[in-house]
């Protein structure tokens, strides 16, 4: 009989605490005690922490997770996503389903749902720090929370996901929180206010980055800065946090 996906309250209180944090600095790493519900997807630990009661949750390709959600959690399993609260993909998610979610509105920014999704492997690149492998996307982000800019690298969710993604949340306060994490118990968040843009990926033969403008809903132009420019943006000032080791092979995911 598989473990219940449920958590007792201290260790419940750490995971919300690890989520609130890596939301409140986007692309920042954050880390999961990796032995909580041995044998179950990194994403549906972290759901459990935020799914009390009632609550409509929809997990994307994974019935069993799904049964397990709902027998432990006491939540509602929603076969659409876009009625959902909280979406689990414990292995991806396609973007044609996340054009498809809500995104709460400027008034009801809360009415936006809160997503999980997992990666072969996520972690945040550093100034300086070890580069992360050449299969990885790259991601930049900027943005409250997230000081100057700060780069993330992922295995595991395609290119185009990033770009749906940043199109979902062009009109904050609306859109949706997200969080990315790998079965190591890494993750990062991507929180609806910020910005996002891939600044590498494994097409890119020399990794080129790409330079596009963002169109803000009044029409203006929000170009994201150029992580190879003068000092790095991605410093983050007052940031100690060490990163995980880099992103190396490709496992089971999230």
């Amino acid at each position: 009989m598989s473990v219940p996906i449920r958590l007792a309250p201290e260790a419940a209180a750490d995971v919300l605490r690890t989520l609130l944090d890596t939301l409140a600095h986007p692309a920042r790493s954050g880390c999961i005690d990796r032995s909580l519900v041995p044998g179950a997807p990194r994403s549906a630990v972290l759901a459990a922490a935020i799914v009390d009661p009632g609550i409509a949750v929809a997990v994307v390709g994974d019935d069993e997770v799904a049964h397990r959600l709902a027998r432990d959690t006491g939540a509602r399993i929603m076969s659409d996503p876009a009625s959902a609260d909280v979406i689990v993909a414990p292995h991806g998610i396609d973007r044609s389903i996340l054009s498809t979610l809500r995104r709460g509105s400027a008034l009801a920014p809360e009415d936006g749902p809160r997503l999980v999704v997992g990666a072969d492997c996520v972690r945040t690149v550093e100034p300086g720090g070890t580069p992360a492998a050449q299969e990885a996307t790259e991601v930049w982000v900027v943005g409250p929370g997230a000081g100057r800019g700060r780069r993330f690298a992922v295995l595991g969710v395609e290119v185009e996901w990033f770009d749906q993604l940043a199109a979902v949340n062009a009109a904050p306060p609306g859109g949706i929180d997200t969080w990315i994490v790998d079965p190591s118990g890494t993750l990062v968040a991507i929180p609806r206010a910020v910005s996002i843009e891939v600044v590498a990926h494994p097409a890119d033969a020399p990794r080129r980055s790409r330079r596009r403008r963002g169109r803000r809903t009044d029409g203006s132009t929000d170009r994201v800065p150029d992580p190879g420019s003068g000092t790095d943006p991605s410093a983050d000032h007052g940031t100690t946090d060490a990163a995980p080791d880099g992103v190396v092979e490709r496992s089971e995911r999230g």
